[in-house]
């Protein structure tokens, strides 16, 4: 499940929010859309498929037999995975900006290098070097049950507030400005047809 979990965070998530990145690339012109008659997203799914079987594989060899440059304790594995994954991200966003970049992408930019340094620091300066106590095993059954029952609840109880608030405001009436649209129905507005070039959607 360690293993699982660890492969996920580190290899599927980024994947699924780097793989567009050929495709800004492309866009910008800086790299072919075919390099050696393969699509540059092909390259890229490659790339990451190699990098995925050698995450993979350090992590059942720590499993087998502990890796020297692997934390030993619970503690320094999150904070381990953390930083791994943050500027993981932080990198593959910077990789897709800089092929266009412009001046105003420099405060969006620094924002985000900045807020990771900040989380970098609070993670390591703040954090104890060692856990007290025995790491206790936790029912996780009980508690998804009891997320799941309060996410239900407060979700209900969201959608019906704010459905009132908006009913109470308006009625049957459509907002100021907007057009009124009903999808389904005898007085259904929505059509299927796809809007025409240069005409704003219905």
């Amino acid at each position: 499940m360690d293993l699982f979990a660890a492969s996920f965070v580190l290899l599927v998530v980024p994947w699924l929010n780097l793989r567009k990145n050929p495709e800004a690339w492309v866009k910008a012109k800086t790299v072919p859309a075919m390099i050696a008659g393969i699509p540059s997203q092909v390259w890229f799914d490659a790339a990451f498929i190699l990098l995925g079987v050698a995450v993979i594989a350090l992590l059942i060899r720590h499993h087998r037999e502990p890796v020297a440059m692997m934390p030993s304790n619970w503690l320094g594995k999150g904070q381990a995975l953390y930083l791994v994954f943050l500027w993981m991200m932080v990198a593959g966003n910077f990789e897709r900006a800089i092929v266009s970049f412009a001046p105003q992408r420099m405060i969006t930019e620094g924002v985000i290098f900045l807020n990771a340094v900040i989380c970098s620091m609070i993670l390591l300066i703040y954090s104890k070097s060692e856990i007290s106590g025995a790491v206790t095993k936790i029912d996780y059954n009980r508690i998804i049950k009891k997320a799941v029952l309060i996410g239900i609840a407060c979700a209900s109880i969201s959608i019906l507030l704010d459905w009132g608030v908006v009913r109470a405001i308006y009625g049957n009436n459509p907002a100021s400005g907007g057009v009124r649209q009903i999808r389904f129905g005898t007085e259904a507005t929505a059509t299927t047809e796809k809007p025409k070039a240069g005409q704003p959607h219905p």
